[in-house]
């Protein structure tokens, strides 16, 4: 498991910061806790079954929101794709996977964009700002046309 998280947290492992290494870190550290408390203990990859991983999407989808434990175990299931644990374990466990389309931690918006409200709400602002700005730019004018001279003092 230590070769494979290597590799996953590596140069071409596609965890880029220190957060997402430890977020990995912390679900595999989860995943091994599980298989410890498992009836049947895995101690090696080959003993690994996609029983061991049905389990532990049950345990971790039970104990976070669904999408979340999805997720954890998303995270679990990429370490197991690299080297060298990919060729150790049964393909059967990797199929047993949950796939990413089922994994949505949060519905997407139908359109983009701001809200009746907070565009109001902009459009107040940016309003009021301009009113600002224009009589700033006014009084400036105003004082420039009495007496140029007079402002060099």
């Amino acid at each position: 498991m230590a070769a494979a998280m290597t590799v996953r947290v590596g140069p071409a492992g596609g965890l880029r910061t220190l957060q997402s290494a430890r977020l990995c870190w912390r679900n595999l550290r989860y995943f091994l806790h599980f298989l410890a408390r498992h009836l049947a203990v895995p101690h090696t990859p080959e003993q690994l079954r996609a029983q061991h991983l049905h389990d532990f999407v049950a345990d971790r989808t039970c104990r976070a929101r669904p999408a979340y434990g999805l997720v954890d175990v998303e995270h679990v299931v990429q370490v197991l794709r690299c080297p060298p644990l990919h060729g150790a374990i049964e393909p059967a466990v990797l199929q047993a996977a949950p796939t990413r389309t089922a994994v949505s931690v949060r519905p997407r918006s139908p359109q983009p964009g701001y809200s009746d409200g907070e565009l109001h709400r902009l459009l107040v602002a940016a309003r009021e700002h301009v009113n600002v700005v224009r009589a700033r730019i006014e009084d400036s004018e105003r004082l420039l046309a009495t007496d140029p001279v007079e402002l060099d003092e």
